[in-house]
């Protein structure tokens, strides 16, 4: 966690790059709507990219620079990417010394390693979607995402702050805090072109500036598929060996009993569930991973509505503030599966050492199933588990 003296400086940083006053008369809303519908209209695009760090003190965040291109698919998922990222450890020209280039054809995933001299491809059935971290990391995935800017204009707030120079570009400069207490931002919108050149990642501590923006280039596939130079090696992508999991409660023990209450201030106990199948999703409203997965659980509660199956989310390390408030997130959400409140006694009972964990527990009160993180499959496996303990005990 940053002190209270590196975050000062990072907001002077961000603040002081204002060339000049808000031009009268010009709506914020409006501004970010222009942007967020020319954004969705750029099929494909090329740029120039620099990564720096806000505070120029900052020992975590290394400078990088490098190119990227992108063709906008139907999903974000489907969206050929190559980004080229040259040494993070210099301002050096573009090109100069490339670490790696990542790139997806809509088929496979490539990297590219110059240090290594090695050339990776898989496809996402082999874990090489792990690649894509490089692209979120660098590039601007606005130009890919089908909602560009909605999280901007469905913030907390908009405020026009002024108009700065990105290169060439004069920009309106746009401060945003986000819903949910997911960050703030500084954007800098082109005033004629209505495109993204620069955001501010107040709250990471980094910045993204773009340079040379072409949205009118003629891209196919193709030229996402990577070749490896002559000397270079090329294999099929191995995804690394996970860490070791954490220890956690071993299917077949007991499960440890539990005294909650709910969202809606009624006493939940384990034991009074004995007869059902009970799935129990530890998680936080600051947690990304637990958001991704809550629409999954949704689904396996929907999927068992009518049998006896119960589902819940523990809501667990939570600071207690009026911003984190799990009930008011699952309404907003329009989540309707169990809610359990202060669950950081029973998360420690269930050895929980990170969020999301999942657990199922049969209707003997014996854990049959354990998983730690959001999995996109995850639903998938549990929904099985379900059904499988269903039928085996003929409930």
């Amino acid at each position: 966690m940053r002190t209270a003296i590196a975050t000062a400086s990072v907001l002077l940083v961000a603040s002081s790059v204002l060339a000049g006053p808000p031009e009268k008369g010009k709506d914020v809303t409006e501004i970010v709507r222009a942007v967020d519908e020319t954004t969705k209209k750029c099929e494909q695009i090329t740029y120039d990219w620099r990564f720096m760090p806000l505070d120029s003190a900052s020992t975590t965040i290394k400078s990088a620079s490098g190119q990227a291109k992108a063709i906008m698919a139907d999903t974000m998922e489907d969206s050929p990417f190559w980004v080229e990222v040259d040494n993070p450890n210099t301002d050096g020209p573009i090109g100069s010394n490339p670490i790696t280039t990542v790139s997806f054809d809509g088929t496979n995933f490539y990297q590219l390693d110059y240090n290594k001299k090695q050339l990776q491809w898989g496809s996402p059935d082999t874990g090489a979607a792990a690649l894509v971290g490089v692209a979120q990391r660098y590039m601007m995935i606005e130009f890919v995402h089908p909602t560009p800017f909605s999280d901007e204009l469905n913030g907390e707030s908009l405020k026009l702050e002024g108009t700065k120079k990105i290169g060439e570009v004069e920009c309106d400069v746009v401060h945003v805090v986000y819903a949910e207490s997911q960050g703030e931002a500084r954007w800098y919108f082109g005033q004629k072109d209505h495109l993204p050149h620069r955001v501010d990642r107040i709250s990471g501590g980094y910045a993204v500036e773009l340079s040379n923006v072409n949205p009118k280039v003629k891209l196919k596939a193709a030229d996402f598929a990577l070749k490896a130079p002559e000397g270079f090696k090329t294999s099929e992508y191995e995804a690394p060996k996970a860490p070791p999991a954490p220890e956690l409660l071993a299917v077949g023990s007991d499960a440890p009993d539990w005294e909650l209450q709910s969202g809606e201030g009624k006493t939940v106990r384990l034991k009074d569930l004995r007869g059902n199948v009970v799935l129990i999703d530890f998680w936080a409203t600051w947690c990304g991973p637990c958001k991704m997965a809550m629409p999954g659980v949704q689904k396996v509660h929907e999927h068992f509505k009518d049998q006896k199956v119960k589902v819940f989310g523990i809501s667990t390390w939570e600071n207690g503030d009026k911003v984190n408030d799990p009930i008011k997130y699952m309404k907003d959400q329009e989540f309707t599966y169990g809610l359990l409140v202060e669950g950081d006694d029973v998360a420690k009972a269930y050895k929980v050492r990170g969020i999301p964990t999942f657990y199922l527990v049969d209707k003997d009160g014996k854990i049959a199933y354990v998983n730690v993180g959001y999995d996109p499959k995850g639903e998938e496996k549990i929904v099985k588990v379900i059904e499988d303990l269903l039928a085996k005990d003929g409930i």
